[in-house]
Parts: C-alpha cells; structure tokens; sequence
C-alpha cells in the first residue's frame, strides 16, 4: 500500500496552488519528499515481512537446539542401558 502510494504521488504532475509559483515548487518539492518517504518505509517493510517470514537464522538456531537436545537424550539414555 505505501508503495502504490509514493508510485502515484511520485507520477502526479502538477500543483493545486497554479497561481504562485513559490508554493507551487513547495508543494512539488514536499510531494516528492513524501513519496521517498514512502517508498523507503514501503521497502523496509517488505524487507522485515521477508525476514520475519524467511527467518533463517531462527530455523538454523532451532536445529542445533534440536541436536543438541538429541544428543543430550542419546547422552543420558546410554548410561542407563549399560547398567
């Protein structure tokens, strides 16, 4: 949604204030800082999405957890079978 929003303000030519020069490149200059803002907030939330969702640093961590708990279980299961 951000990003559809800068995209459309990005491409909006254009003042509504047609008869002064000065705020017309104000509100020109001030659009086209709020459309960067917004594709850059867009970006880094499609970025955090991707990392939240993707997460492969967590599933790595979980798998040595899991062989490390196995390897544990393995550990003290053995001495009880030898006696």
């Amino acid at each position: 949604e951000l990003l559809s929003l800068s995209s459309e303000l990005d491409q909006f030519q254009g003042c509504f204030y047609e008869d002064d020069e000065e705020a017309c490149d104000k509100e020109i200059h001030d659009r086209n800082d709020l459309a960067e803002t917004l594709l850059l907030q867009g970006e880094m939330r499609e970025r955090q999405r991707y990392l939240k969702e993707a997460n492969l640093f967590a599933h790595d961590i979980q798998e040595d957890h899991n062989m490390h708990d196995r390897d544990n279980f393995i550990e003290n299961i053995v001495p009880e079978m030898d006696v």
